[in-house]
């Protein structure tokens, strides 16, 4: 019996994950008790001239515990696939490895779910990547294409060629580069803005005469989303024009005396032209700042586009002394929210925490939540901790329900246990009702909350004397969740 590619691919990892093709089982049993009376009857079979492929060896980690690699096969088929990437965390975070045998169900899983890929490419480690070379066909998720210039070239799949450049500018940004520019022309208006936020990893000066071009794209939003990368980057030229123009254009009127306030005021003439649309400063005041005049309008898109850090050194003013400022300052400019942006841009972090420790009811959530997302886990808690000690209850309005969206880490026992006494509040409230946005972000939660808190949920429903269907439906999710995801933690101690 000739044992094809296909037939030692099925015995390898199973029928089920990789069936042969032309053959059934029953041609398999007959192929083999053949095979069988063959080498009864004295057949010596022929020796293989191919060289033995070298062994590999095992990475140095220890082993995770049996109980926790066994939950690998539940989590494929687990209704919230976020749980995949937890499991996946916890086992690089106590540095240790799988067994080599769950390795091939690894590859299989991200084969079979690209948003696992990431989480699972580091559990993957030398005895899978010995695998990948046997068997790429069916696990090439894990193995970047070899000529990634004949992938992005020759496949119409745009997630194919997206996944190319994603593995090419991690690794060669100038290469991922030229292959951008080389179908540049040709590439459709939409898989230009997914390229483009590829741009994003590794992000440097040599992008700029690219993102120069993109500037004169017809699309307003690559236009756009060039203008953003390249206030990113002040050394770029684009940062540099807007800096000369806004500069001279902001004052700083600092107290004489018990008289007048540390505060910015700005200096007509406000004119946009052309050099500056170009550059990315719209005309047109968006509908969230209707009450802002186009000359106001004008100069907060320029105030935006340069780092706060500026003003520090120009005006020799402390970050404190910054934000008095700012509060200040016409309110009608919003500089708190180009405060905000300009901060996020310039991924500034002692300033962010600032900001939103003390004025981000002042901040749209546009540039708020955005800039919520630079922070430390630790930061993060400390400010919704802040939150939601306030008296009122957990709902769409509370100013941290959109900042928990925005964690993604494991949340304390404390930040856990004031989300719910949050929520207590809010269904002891004579208004309480299953509102649909709420219960939707209430079972994200469960995939943030500290695990030990599996059952609390049913004391929360305690406060209601007859909690409504919705809420049991929210509460039984829940539970659900957060006790497969107590058992699944709990199994790297078993």
């Amino acid at each position: 019996m000739t044992l094809t590619p296909e037939l030692i691919t099925a015995v390898t990892i199973g029928t089920h994950h990789a069936p042969p093709t032309g053959f059934d089982e029953g041609q398999i049993l007959i192929k083999a008790v053949t095979e069988s009376l063959r080498r009864s009857a004295g057949w010596i079979p022929k020796q293989h001239s191919q060289a033995l492929t070298p062994p590999i060896s095992d990475q140095p980690e220890p082993l995770c515990r049996p109980a926790a690699a066994r939950y690998l096969g539940d989590l494929i088929t687990f209704p919230q696939p976020e749980v995949m990437n937890e499991w996946a965390a916890e086992i690089i975070r106590r540095g240790e490895r799988l067994p080599n045998e769950w390795l091939p169900v690894v590859l299989m899983a991200g084969a079979q779910e690209r948003q696992w890929r990431d989480a699972l490419y580091p559990l993957v480690q030398n005895r899978g990547r010995w695998l990948v070379t046997h068997f790429k066909r069916h696990w090439n998720w894990f193995d970047p294409p070899r000529n990634p210039t004949k992938t992005w070239t020759g496949s119409a799949i745009a997630d194919v060629r997206l996944d190319a450049l994603k593995n090419l500018r991690r690794m060669r940004p100038d290469k991922a580069r030229a292959l951008i520019e080389q179908t540049w022309k040709t590439d459709s208006a939409n898989f230009r803005l997914r390229v483009f936020e590829q741009l994003l990893h590794n992000l440097s000066l040599e992008d700029e005469p690219l993102l120069e071009r993109a500037l004169d794209d017809p699309v307003v939003d690559i236009r756009a989303y060039a203008a953003e990368l390249l206030k990113r980057m002040p050394e770029s030229r684009h940062y540099q024009r807007l800096s000369a123009r806004v500069i001279p254009m902001v004052k700083c009127q600092r107290p004489n005396g018990t008289w007048g306030k540390l505060k910015f005021d700005f200096d007509p003439p406000y004119s946009l032209d052309d050099a500056l649309n170009r550059d990315g400063i719209l005309p047109n005041v968006p509908s969230r700042y209707r009450n802002m005049s186009p000359e106001k309008w004008f100069l907060h898109q320029l105030f935006a586009s340069v780092s706060p850090r500026v003003w520090c050194e120009r005006f020799d003013l402390t970050l404190d002394e910054l934000l008095i400022a700012a509060e200040n300052t016409n309110p009608l400019y919003a500089i708190f929210d180009a405060l905000a942006w300009a901060t996020y841009r310039a991924q500034d972090l002692p300033l962010a925490y600032l900001l939103l420790e003390h004025h981000d009811k002042r901040i749209n959530d546009r540039h708020r939540l955005p800039m919520f997302s630079l922070l430390s886990s630790d930061h993060q808690e400390a400010l919704l901790l802040k939150r939601l000690g306030d008296s009122h209850g957990l709902d769409q309005h509370h100013p941290a329900f959109y900042m928990l969206h925005y964690t993604h880490h494991r949340w304390s026992a404390a930040l856990s246990q004031a989300v719910l006494d949050s929520l207590k509040r809010y269904l002891k409230s004579s208004t309480a009702h299953p509102v649909k946005e709420l219960i939707e972000a209430l079972q994200r939660f469960a995939l943030l909350m500290d695990p030990e808190f599996h059952q609390a949920f049913d004391t929360v429903l305690e406060e209601e004397n007859s909690p409504l269907p919705a809420w049991i439906e929210m509460s039984n999710h829940v539970n659900r969740v957060m006790a497969f995801r107590r058992g699944m933690l709990r199994a790297f101690n078993e």
